[in-house]
């Protein structure tokens, strides 16, 4: 997570596809043996340190949008539907620790894929 200095390993396929409504498509995964070693990490961001999480991901997003609507996106289990970067980050940081705590029980490695363009 760029915004606030954090490496989740994650490792980001080099082939990226177009879908039926030609937007791209990008897998990543954090693999068996980073997903037991991220999540002190993540919940450092998420649970222990929400406040500055969400600072830092509000100042990397421009100032713009609501710092309130992205330090809920930390805890909540809806995805935000403004389009605001910042909560989005906010949300899937939320997400990402939800899923490597199952990963770490059941499947080992967390993966997912992003749709559209990236905005650094």
């Amino acid at each position: 997570m760029l915004a606030t200095d954090s490496d989740f390993a994650v490792f980001a396929s080099d082939v990226k596809l177009v879908d039926e409504q030609g937007a791209s498509v990008e897998s990543n995964l954090i693999t068996s043996g980073d997903v037991k070693r991220v999540i002190p990490d993540l919940e450092e961001l998420v649970e222990k340190h929400p406040d500055r999480t969400a600072r830092a991901l509000f100042a990397h997003g421009g100032n713009c949008g609501d710092p309130a609507r992205v330090l809920a996106a930390l805890s909540s289990d809806e995805w935000p539907e403004g389009g605001d970067p910042a909560e989005e980050a906010a949300a899937f940081a939320h997400q990402l620790l939800k899923r490597a705590r199952v990963a770490v029980g059941d499947f080992h490695v967390v993966c997912w894929e992003f749709r559209g363009d990236i905005v650094l």
